[in-house]
């Protein structure tokens, strides 16, 4: 889905327009940037920062944000990257999540056929393996979450929230299926 919108329309400032527009919207909503190493770079470290800066946003999640000066430029403007946690033990992950200042960003379920490793084959095994590794912060979980069912496996494995993509973002020209959708995960959380 990202390919298709950056192929349709491949001018990054027009797409963080749209998040301006959105948080212009909608203020008391939090928001946080989900992007790649590259689209940070092709934006640029200071006018990405600034973007967040300017419009509230408080947290980058990126997995595998590597440049130097985006990340120096993001402190500056205290802007958030979240630390990413998958089943596949990865120490430079570990270290880098041990590290950040935001939240973990945690793969909510293995994906089918992936290798695991004993002992961390569940969501609640992997929540315990990142707090035994002295992490603190808030845990939220995406990746693999198809049913409101799945958000409460999370809750009660000790995640403190999740984000929803493709489960939502199929439904885009379903609008009366995606509020639907909305509204099943929003009612199985707060039971």
């Amino acid at each position: 889905l990202m390919k298709q919108a950056i192929t349709a329309c491949p001018d990054y400032s027009l797409h963080l327009e749209g998040i301006r527009r959105i948080r212009q919207e909608y203020p008391e909503v939090d928001v946080t940037i989900l992007l790649y190493n590259d689209v940070a770079v092709t934006i640029g470290a200071e006018a990405l920062a600034q973007f967040c800066s300017d419009t509230g946003i408080h947290d980058v999640n990126s997995p595998d944000l590597s440049d130097p000066d985006v990340r120096k430029a993001l402190r500056e403007h205290d802007i958030h990257e979240a630390g990413l946690i998958t089943y596949v033990p990865d120490e430079e992950r570990l270290k880098h999540a041990q590290n950040t200042d935001g939240f973990i960003y945690m793969q909510a379920f293995p994906r089918e056929g992936q290798k695991l490793t004993a002992g961390l084959e569940t969501p609640a095994e992997l929540i315990k393996y990142i707090r035994g590794n002295g992490i603190n912060g808030p845990i939220y979980c995406g990746g693999g979450i198809r049913k409101p069912d799945d958000v409460v496996t999370l809750q009660n494995a000790g995640a403190d929230g999740f984000f929803l993509g493709t489960s939502l973002l199929t439904l885009v020209d379903e609008p009366e299926k995606f509020v639907e959708t909305v509204k099943a995960f929003k009612s199985a959380i707060r039971n």
